[in-house]
């Protein structure tokens, strides 16, 4: 009968069955490993990873890059509602945005040189059309170069120029006039300086424009005036609001971060109001001191005296006043006569004393009222720290406890802020997640490989193992055959010796030594081969 050959599964369990316990062990673990990935592996590749395409766009260019990405085929998610974000599958972003510029999104200032280029010449073209296609891109390179400043996401630019007369003594002068409406970032208005910078910009790019011809408007209807005349003491008004409201943040930030540590981050709120003082002013003093002396007289400066006679008769000869012998001085008078004199004497001191003169100009922006408002979110136990709370504030900013108030109170979440920091925080998270995920799939990846590799080695060491050992007992299978095959001859040769009565030789004591030997070590083995050979002697 023909011998049945044995199975696939039968040949695998005999393989598995002939393993050493270890090498079975170290199969099953990579099995293992090798399973969780594959499961791993097929769980993740029906989701599709996203990667960035634009951030911080507006609604309006939101709508118009999706727009053209729906018309393209091209998947895609949205999120955030002011701040914008557009994400496509990754590896995609390089093509989709050549794909969005040949589609005309975004506008670049190469595309308005080449609409220029293509419409403003050729044959057919009037003057007028070449002024209407300069002043459009004239425009739309403005409000280009005004979109890439700070705090600007929009930018629209209208110019108006004047008409060249014909005649050399037209009366029809007209001026070149410009509009720039600007779409800032929530919650910033442009300083004077920026607004300035935008100003100059317009300026300078068109010909004939003069700075007060410039109006430059925001979305908020905000109208940024050129600042051709001053304030009140020779500072700006806008610039009196900006140093205000820097002067108010200044207090808000130094007083929420004196309190914050204590309360809490998000249970404090602080509203700061100063009064600033800009008016411009000169204070001039004189003061009048003696100088100190005895007399307290002060230094005289000038001397006048007169002296004056009248109803003299006869006068004595002389020089009034002086003695040709050196005495007192003395006044010549009337020897004698029939009137009586009369005598008049006048003397006029001018003397100065210490003067100061003192000129005081009072620096602009000085702080004339101050009042801080505070709100905190605890509970009822704070009152009867309220008083002290306010004391502290109030050192802190060197004014009086009267004018800083405290409220406690329980703080609303607003629910439009936080729901738009979840959004914030949910798109960084999928940001973050699509980065992990394919760092992870990578990861996976390369620990398939090498999981891969380690079972083809266990196998490939397995059955490498196998052979050899399937080689080492064929081989002492051989070798014992060899054996019993001497054994069965020595004994057969000593068994007919014996009945031939021959005398052994040294050969065959040889192998009769070998036998006893053989015996001694394996009698389990001699005693098989004896079985064996009388169970064939007596058949």
């Amino acid at each position: 009968m023909e011998e049945k050959k044995p199975t696939l599964a039968q040949r695998a369990i005999s393989f598995w069955n002939s393993l050493n316990r270890a090498l079975r062990i170290a199969i099953a673990a990579v099995l293992g490993l090798l399973l969780v990935l594959i499961i791993y592996l097929l769980a993740t590749a029906g989701r599709v990873e996203y990667e960035v395409l634009q951030m911080g766009l507006t609604s309006k260019e939101a709508a118009n890059a999706t727009a053209i990405l729906g018309d393209l085929g091209i998947p895609y998610t949205v999120e955030g509602i002011s701040s914008v974000t557009i994400r496509v599958p990754r590896g995609t972003r390089s093509q989709v945005m050549l794909q969005l510029q040949s589609e005309g999104y975004p506008a670049s200032d190469a595309d308005l040189y080449k609409f220029y280029t293509e419409n403003a010449s050729g044959m057919g073209v009037t003057d007028q059309d070449k002024r209407v296609y300069d002043r459009f891109a004239t425009e739309q390179r403005l409000a280009y170069l005004i979109r890439q400043m700070e705090k600007v996401q929009d930018a629209g630019v209208m110019v108006t120029l004047p008409q060249t007369s014909q005649f050399a003594l037209s009366e029809n002068n007209q001026n070149a006039q410009a509009s720039v409406v600007l779409s800032l970032e929530p919650g910033v208005t442009l300083t004077d300086t920026e607004a300035e910078a935008v100003r100059s910009l317009v300026v300078t790019a068109v010909a004939g424009l003069q700075p007060e011809n410039v109006t430059i408007t925001d979305t908020n209807l905000h109208v940024y005036e050129q600042p051709n005349a001053e304030g009140v003491g020779g500072v700006y008004v806008a610039d009196q609001i900006a140093l205000k409201q820097q002067h108010q943040q200044l207090i808000q930030d130094q007083v929420y971060n004196f309190l914050n540590p204590v309360f809490g981050t998000g249970n404090v709120v602080v509203s700061a109001s100063v009064d600033l003082d800009f008016d411009k002013k000169s204070i001039q003093t004189v003061t009048y001191s003696p100088p100190g002396d005895a007399d307290n007289m002060g230094i005289i400066v000038s001397l006048q005296q007169a002296a004056e006679r009248a109803g003299v008769t006869e006068m004595a000869e002389g020089v009034a006043g002086f003695d040709a012998n050196g005495a007192a001085p003395f006044y010549p008078e009337t020897v004698e006569g029939d009137t009586a004199p009369v005598y008049s004497y006048s003397q006029q001191l001018n003397a100065e004393v210490n003067e100061v003169r003192q000129q005081i100009e009072e620096a602009q922006g000085k702080v004339t009222g101050l009042s801080v408002s505070i709100m905190i979110d605890a509970d009822e136990g704070l009152d009867e720290e309220l008083e002290n709370v306010r004391s502290l504030v109030a050192n802190g900013l060197g004014v009086d406890a009267k004018y800083i108030s405290i409220l406690r109170t329980s703080f609303k979440v607003n629910e439009d802020y936080q729901k738009m920091l979840d959004e914030q925080a949910a798109a960084d998270a999928a940001l973050a997640d699509a980065d992990g995920a394919v760092k992870r799939q990578a990861f996976a990846v390369a620990a398939g490989v090498v999981t891969l590799a380690l079972l083809v080695a266990l196998i490939i060491l397995a059955v490498s193992s196998r052979r050899r050992r399937l080689g080492y007992e064929a081989e002492l299978a051989r070798i014992e055959e060899a054996r019993e095959a001497e054994v069965r001859q020595a004994l057969e040769e000593a068994t007919l010796r014996e009945r031939i009565g021959e005398p052994d030789d040294s050969a065959s004591l040889s192998r009769l030594k070998d036998i006893q030997k053989m015996a001694s070590e394996k009698p389990d083995v001699v005693a098989q081969l004896l079985r064996n050979w009388l169970t064939d002697e007596y058949r």
